[in-house]
């Protein structure tokens, strides 16, 4: 009995945490590689450094960027990062290279919605991931307000900044049209990520190649303040229209 009750339980676990467990399990893959690359090459930061933007200072950086979103969804890397990573690379130096760097950032934040929610479409429910105390209780609102509207619902939840992937499985799961998702998605990604890659583009991390400390653009950090602060009160104004 009690083996039946471990192996029951053992079972169940692993319904609920294989996708983090793979995750998780392909990142120690990935950084157990880079770490026996960078011991037998004998790097230090700053030469690791000038080869990843070397890495992506060619015609196919990009290409490089939108991959590591189409990926995403695969390791639960964060959404956030990754655009302020773009902002590192891409945007730093003047208005053409943050725009190309924003640019970059919202294609590859689109993309990888749209993977998570094809995901989610083909493999049904129990894909969602778990959310505690307030936001569960959002998302369980919001589950039924999209079959009612899809578009309205997917961008109220952009907005509020809901978790990026349970907006994703929620409405592959409700059945919401691909094109209202997208839409939606396009326009309520953008004050988080204009923001995310003013970060990222506010840090030179050129200096540090050198072995100098990245010199910080003020403006660019303020810049990201501001555009964090509005769609914060965005959010807030969306809650209070949608209880």
């Amino acid at each position: 009995m009690r083996m039946a009750y471990l192996t029951a339980r053992h079972g169940q676990f692993w319904r609920d945490h294989n996708q983090k467990i793979v995750a998780v399990l392909i990142w120690l893959l990935l950084l157990g590689s880079y770490a026996i690359y960078y011991q037998r090459n004998g790097l230090t930061v700053e030469t690791s450094l000038r080869q990843l933007l070397a890495l992506f200072d060619t015609p196919y950086g990009p290409l490089l960027y939108l991959l590591s979103f189409l990926i995403r969804p695969l390791l639960f890397f964060s959404v956030g990062i990754l655009c302020i990573m773009g902002g590192i690379i891409f945007g730093v130096g003047s208005v053409t290279h943050f725009l190309l760097a924003l640019a970059y950032a919202v294609v590859g934040v689109i993309c990888s919605a749209l993977i998570s929610f094809g995901i989610g479409r083909f493999l049904g429910h129990g894909i969602v991931p778990q959310v505690d105390g307030t936001r569960a209780e959002l998302v369980q609102r919001y589950a039924d307000q999209l079959r009612r509207n899809g578009f309205l619902t997917v961008l109220t939840m952009r907005l509020i900044l809901l978790p990026f992937d349970v907006v994703n499985y929620l409405a592959a799961l409700m059945a919401v049209e691909w094109k209202a998702f997208l839409l939606a998605t396009a326009i309520g990604i953008l004050p988080s990520t204009f923001a995310f890659v003013s970060f990222g583009a506010a840090i030179d991390m050129s200096q540090m190649t050198t072995g100098q400390m990245p010199q910080i653009d003020a403006k660019m950090i303020l810049l990201g303040i501001i555009l964090f602060a509005l769609s914060l009160l965005i959010s807030r104004w969306y809650k209070q229209h949608t209880k």
